[in-house]
């Protein structure tokens, strides 16, 4: 990316650069390292006793002091100001593999390295001094939050104010029954106890989505140290106690582990890559960056797309499996926890079948999975699925947005869970079963054209409830009535259907949830883009439109994320949702892995196509 728009703020506080590490610390800011919503933090780390992501230390408030005049090299925004101005001295900035920043005047230049390391909630920064014609004091104020990532803090008169001195650092915590956040140098370095609020910190993208956005955050002092040319330092932040005398080599042996990214590809793999974490004894499969700790149907619909065009079967299986000890658990989840999704064991069918196609072994997926395949489907044959409900006629209704109806989506995942447990049945030499979900989903297929198909429109209703009335909004789930591997709709209707949607539904970031006629477009983020219905739509443009303009259509969705300017500096764009109207902003986290999921079994579609 050029010096001069580093300067430009417009520009550079709308490119995240996020890092992710095994154990859920996440590292994440803009390229100026000006944090711009509440989420970001150079250290949070993950908490598996509250379920929470926490941030521990929000920004370093750091500069270089040449003839007693203060060259900041941070940024932050107050109102009506963005002090200090740090950003005017980036001469150039790098990210991959790891964040480098070069900053300059005419008598010193300073590089600021930065990582999160691998295995441990550890910020690692190396500060060099790569000019300077007579010594330069360097001095680091951490900026201090100790806060859930989605919670913002006023200044609070109870909080500990001092601090606990260790070799070469301090210990710090606001409270006693909070652990200790450890900050450390790898050089002897004096540390002014200078307790002091920064007020009215604001984060500008929260603003403008309408959420909180202004916070109190606390400063424990600064660490100050001179330096030479050719001088370098080393910083850790961290839960444990490092030993500084080994910082060094802790640095570079993190950065012999990280690999240069060179094209899309490779940056959607590290980006698919970044969306689990080791902990509780167990591989997580994250939602977004920040996370939530609960499992939803966007994480099964992500874990194909995630794991297997790289031929990550392993992961796969420790995922799926760690999935249904936590569904088995609960019988199929609670109704009543927050963010439950009663669908979720159709995606795991689904999910299971993705992978089944890919290791092509129908036996091996029905030993390891088949059990609680067959579970699934009997379970909702019988009714017997928490929050949904099945009729006579084999239809599924479900609560969504407090209505109780049949949704499209919902009952062409069930179509295709049937079909696919049936097809696993007969491998496994259950004749018996096999029929009775085949009988069954063929009553499912006959109410769904009944009930769904309406002669006034040309493709098919969203939802309908049992007295008849149908919500005839053309809406983006019904395309997988027609991309699933087992379509419960007429698929020779498909192309007027994916006509209809092309001219109402499709931006070049996704498909609308709704049309734009549609009344409460504008409201809630009604009208909002969503991209994770981009790999259904790939895979149905190769199933109509075959090897040559199916594959030119799909390939151009495959490269709606193929930001040049973003890959180079490695800022994601991988959004949940993106604002309906021009400039199409992305809304939340740029890491959702339903978006990376869909992008990159695009590119397993195309090359088995």
């Amino acid at each position: 990316m050029k010096e001069h728009l580093y300067r430009d703020l417009s520009f550079a506080l709308k490119r995240d650069i996020l890092k992710n590490n095994n154990v859920g610390a996440v590292s994440s800011t803009t390229v100026i390292l000006c944090n711009t919503k509440c989420w970001h933090g150079l250290l949070s780390v993950y908490n598996p006793k509250t379920k929470e992501q926490k941030v521990l230390l929000s920004c370093l408030d750091d500069a270089i002091v040449v003839n007693n005049k203060v060259l900041y090299l941070s940024t932050r925004k107050y109102p009506d100001v963005y002090f200090p101005l740090g950003h005017q001295y980036i001469k150039s900035a790098t990210f991959n593999p790891i964040t480098t920043i070069e900053y300059g005047t005419s008598k010193v230049n300073l590089t600021k390295e930065m990582l999160i390391a691998s295995n441990e909630e550890t910020l690692l920064l190396r500060y060099t001094i790569t000019k300077a014609d007579q010594p330069v004091k360097l001095q680091i104020r951490p900026i201090v939050a100790f806060r859930d990532a989605l919670q913002l803090i006023r200044m609070d008169r109870s909080i500990i104010t001092g601090n606990t001195p260790i070799h070469n650092g301090i210990a710090y915590h606001p409270r006693k029954d909070e652990d200790m956040l450890f900050m450390q140098t790898s050089r002897p370095c004096e540390f002014v106890t200078a307790p002091d609020w920064n007020y009215n910190i604001e984060y500008p993208q929260d603003f403008a989505e309408g959420r909180p956005y202004q916070e109190d955050l606390f400063m424990p002092g600064f660490f100050e140290v001179e330096l030479n040319e050719g001088d370098d330092i080393y910083f850790s932040a961290s839960t444990k106690n490092q030993n500084p005398d080994t910082l060094a080599d802790f640095f570079k042996s993190e950065t012999l582990t990280r690999t240069k990214r060179k094209s899309y590809d490779e940056f959607l793999q590290f980006s698919a890559s970044q969306m689990f974490r080791e902990v509780d004894n167990e591989c997580q499969l994250l939602e977004k960056i920040p996370a939530r700790n609960y499992f939803s149907y966007h994480l099964l619909a992500a874990l194909p797309g995630l794991t297997l065009p790289s031929g990550n079967y392993s992961l796969f299986l420790k995922v799926a499996k760690s999935y249904i000890k936590k569904m088995k658990n609960n019988a199929f989840g609670d109704p009543e926890q927050q963010n439950y999704d009663p669908e979720s064991p159709f995606w795991l069918v689904w999910a299971v079948q993705q992978y089944g196609y890919q290791v092509g072994n129908l036996k091996e997926v029905y030993k390891t999975f088949g059990s609680t395949l067959c579970e699934i489907v009997r379970a909702g044959m019988n009714n017997a699925i928490p929050g949904l409900t099945t009729n006579v006629n084999g239809l599924i209704a479900m609560e969504r947005s407090h209505r109780m109806r049949y949704f499209v989506d919902v009952n062409a995942l069930w179509y295709n869970a049937l079909m696919y447990v049936s097809e696993l049945s007969i491998f496994n030499g259950d004749s018996n079963f096999s029929n009775l979900t085949n009988l069954f989903a063929r009553k499912l297929k006959l109410a769904f054209s009944t009930r769904f198909v309406d002669r006034s429109i040309n493709y098919l209703a969203d939802s309908i409830n049992d007295d008849g009335d149908k919500d005839l909004a053309c809406r983006p789930g019904q395309i997988l009535a027609y991309a699933l591997p087992y379509t419960i709709a007429d698929i020779d209707k498909s192309k007027e259907a994916l006509k209809v949607m092309e001219e109402k539904l499709l931006t070049k970031w996704g498909l609308r949830k709704c049309p734009l006629e549609y009344g409460s477009y504008n409201l809630d983020g009604e009208g909002d883009i969503y991209p994770i219905y981009l790999g259904f739509l790939a895979e149905l443009y190769l199933k109509l439109d075959g090897e040559d303009e199916g594959m030119k259509k799909a390939e151009a969705i495959y490269n709606t994320f193929n930001d040049a300017d973003r890959i180079a500096v490695e800022s994601p764009n991988f959004y949940e949702r993106f604002n309906p109207q021009e400039p199409c902003y992305g809304k939340g986290s740029p890491l959702f892995a339903g978006t990376i999921a869909a992008i990159n079994r695009i590119k397993l579609l195309m090359d088995q196509f």
